[in-house]
């Protein structure tokens, strides 16, 4: 699309947005919005002209808050734009007689937090022709570009990494049907590229205290407590658990007497509106009360009636961020609207999968999640052309609208573990007419013309849900979609040693030679990457101190992975199963008195922590500190391993060269 103007130049400019971050813990502040002026020069060359760079100077102008709290949008306000082009690199295209202009940059711009880049998403800019480029050619526009919302603490620096112009000069004779070709320029930043600096500060934080700067949990104990999840706020709407089931049979119903499993995390992505040809950025906090109730049909199979189906039913409620749009209202004036979705009824989720994955059923052998809500859009500011219009404080959408989403999840996954929601297809999103739209002027049928309608769609990534009774997890990560090499693949690295030691009695157990496992899925879907086992040692392989012989292990650790940070400097992938795993080892020792021996058991219930380096291909494994627990009661055997005291378990790393784990921002 261009847009052209006798004398003048316009152009439009694409920036796209997102930003993460890991926690660092400042001296808290809350500001006002402070004014900025940053200049960029970039070094611009024809593409395959062969002539010399020229400088083209790109001015970003605005106010923004110095300081924000995790969980407040960054606001740029005023924000404007002037970029001149010089004249022999103007002259290239346009030549010697001044005619309409029309073009296009792309500016390509991230955000930087403490270690982790990402790309940013602006809307689009409309420049015009302005005075003051000398032999040259000036431009100055206005724009209005979307919250930021940061997760964690720390300074985010906004950056400008490239530039792209495409500029085309239209013809100024009647009898002439095309101007001159587009010419393309490639720009690369010259010096400075900083547009501005917000520092993002935990409320109660003391100044020059840190907490994890990296993908490593080492957080300060000190270090103020994040806000955990909360249960969900809303009005429950039966109608929402509407999905049918796969048949009347039911072998067991826990009905809604339990109290639910509480968990948290964050949605991305965007919805688009059909009429405007353009998306609509969403972000928003997820509280859930899971597994309210489950249903379960357990009964033998037969092949002519199939059963091995549950279904979990789950409430959940969104914290919505604001969402501001740049489109083309009815397809020439540049538009921004600045949104909210809000609902005041519970979200209804459904999760269908199969119990066991080697019987026949109803179902595919995948999980589909059904989410259904009842939202409401509300307008809270309006831009045309750049200028403002007040739509008032109750500008929305009449009643509710019916937001069906839909997950296809990879076997085993669920509402727990995280993934893409898309509309229903054939339960499309129809927004409806808006009212008490404007103050002066009823802007609610405008608004109703360009908005309303049906066929729209909506597409989320859900992250891995937060337990709040975790005291490591992170409840404020931003959700990312995981990328694993080779999907579906069960690759046995070498044996490694494999050893239990009591540090109070120094009791210690070694096998040199434990095999073990990596498998990961078959497609990544959510977080969930893969799984580690280890096999039992085989009988008089282990060594023991102390006396102890006779050594057995009955399990081992299985270790299901679910990738929860990525430090792109680094290349390490934090990865926290979502439950504790038991090994239960047993052994013999001398009675204290007479002669014989007794044999002990002892269970540890471990939470561990898994770091793989993408580097050296290796996953190295720490449990968090674990009580053993007994099922013997000879005190010989609290003489080794103290039964309530917590033991110490060192995994050698294991190599695997065919393993890649990254992931980028959803």
């Amino acid at each position: 699309m261009r847009w052209t103007q006798h004398r003048s130049s316009v152009a439009a400019i694409t920036i796209t947005t997102s930003v993460a971050g890991l926690v660092i813990v400042v001296s808290p502040a809350t500001a006002e919005a402070k004014e900025f002026g940053s200049a960029v020069s970039f070094a611009c060359t024809r593409a395959g002209s062969g002539q010399p760079a020229e400088k083209v100077t790109v001015r970003l102008t605005g106010s923004v808050k110095e300081r924000v709290a995790p969980g407040k949008p960054v606001r740029f306000s005023k924000l404007g734009a002037r970029i001149v082009v010089p004249a022999a690199l103007a002259e290239s295209f346009v030549g010697p007689e001044p005619g309409p202009v029309t073009g296009s940059a792309t500016l390509t711009t991230t955000a930087r937090q403490n270690g982790q880049t990402a790309d940013l998403g602006w809307p689009d800019l409309v420049l015009t022709a302005a005075p003051g480029g000398g032999a040259g050619l000036a431009f100055t526009g206005a724009i209005a570009v979307p919250d930021v919302i940061p997760s964690v603490a720390g300074t985010i620096d906004f950056a400008a990494e490239s530039l792209a112009l495409s500029l085309r000069q239209e013809s100024t004779t009647p009898d002439t049907a095309a101007g001159k070709a587009e010419t393309p320029l490639t720009c690369t930043p010259e010096g400075k590229t900083s547009i501005a600096r917000v520092q993002v500060t935990t409320p109660g934080a003391q100044s020059g205290r840190s907490g994890r700067s990296g993908p490593l949990p080492n957080a300060a104990a000190d270090e103020p407590a994040i806000e955990r999840c909360t249960h969900p706020k809303g009005e429950r709407d039966n109608s929402l658990f509407s999905e049918p089931w796969p048949n009347e049979t039911v072998s067991h119903d826990t009905g809604e007497g339990q109290p639910p499993q509480l968990k948290c995390g964050k949605l991305v992505g965007y919805s688009n509106v059909r009429k405007l040809g353009g998306a609509a950025p969403v972000g928003a906090g997820l509280q859930a009360d899971t597994t309210i109730r489950r249903v379960v049909d357990d009964q033998p199979s037969t092949p002519d009636n199939p059963h091995n189906w549950q279904v979990e039913y789950h409430l959940a409620a969104t914290e919505a961020a604001s969402s501001t749009a740049t489109m083309l209202g009815f397809g020439f004036m540049p538009t921004t609207v600045k949104t909210q979705i809000t609902q005041d009824r519970l979200t209804g989720i459904m999760s269908f999968g199969r119990i066991y994955g080697n019987r026949d059923s109803l179902l595919p052998a995948r999980t589909l999640s059904y989410a259904n809500s009842k939202v409401k859009v509300k307008v809270s500011e309006i831009r045309v052309n750049g200028l403002p219009i007040n739509p008032g404080t109750a500008c929305s959408n009449v009643g509710e609208m019916l937001l069906k989403l839909k997950g296809d999840l990879p076997p085993g996954a669920g509402v727990t573990t995280g993934g893409t929601y898309k509309t229903v297809e054939n339960a499309l999103l129809e927004i409806p007419r808006f009212t008490g739209c404007g103050v002066s002027e009823d802007l609610s049928p405008l608004l109703t013309a360009s908005t309303s309608g049906s066929g729209n769609h909506v597409s989320v990534f859900q992250s891995q849900l937060c337990d709040p009774g975790d005291a490591l997890e992170d409840c404020n990560d931003t959700p990312q979609e995981w990328k694993v090499s080779p999907l579906g693949a069960t690759l046995r690295p070498d044996p490694v040693p494999f050893a239990v030691t009591d540090p109070t009695t120094g009791a210690t157990i070694t096998c040199p030679r434990v095999a073990s496992t990596v498998t990961t899925v078959p497609e990544v879907l959510g977080a969930q990457i893969g799984r580690i086992g280890f096999t039992r040692p085989t009988a008089n392989s282990c060594s023991g101190t102390n006396g102890i012989t006779g050594i057995s292990f009955t399990t081992v650790p299985s270790l299901s992975m679910f990738a929860q940070e990525y430090d792109p400097k680094t290349q390490i992938s934090r990865i926290v199963p979502p439950s504790a795993s038991t090994f239960i080892m047993s052994y013999m020792v001398p009675r204290a008195t007479g002669t014989g021996t007794v044999r002990c058991e002892v269970r540890p219930n471990l939470r561990w922590d898994i770091f793989f380096n993408n580097t050296s291909h290796t996953f190295s494994l720490r449990h968090r500190p674990a009580v053993l627990s007994s099922a013997s009661t000879a005190p010989e055997c609290n003489e080794r391993f103290a039964v309530g005291r917590a033991i110490t378990t060192k995994i050698d790393p294991l190599v695997t060269p065919e393993v890649t784990i990254t992931a980028k921002l959803a």
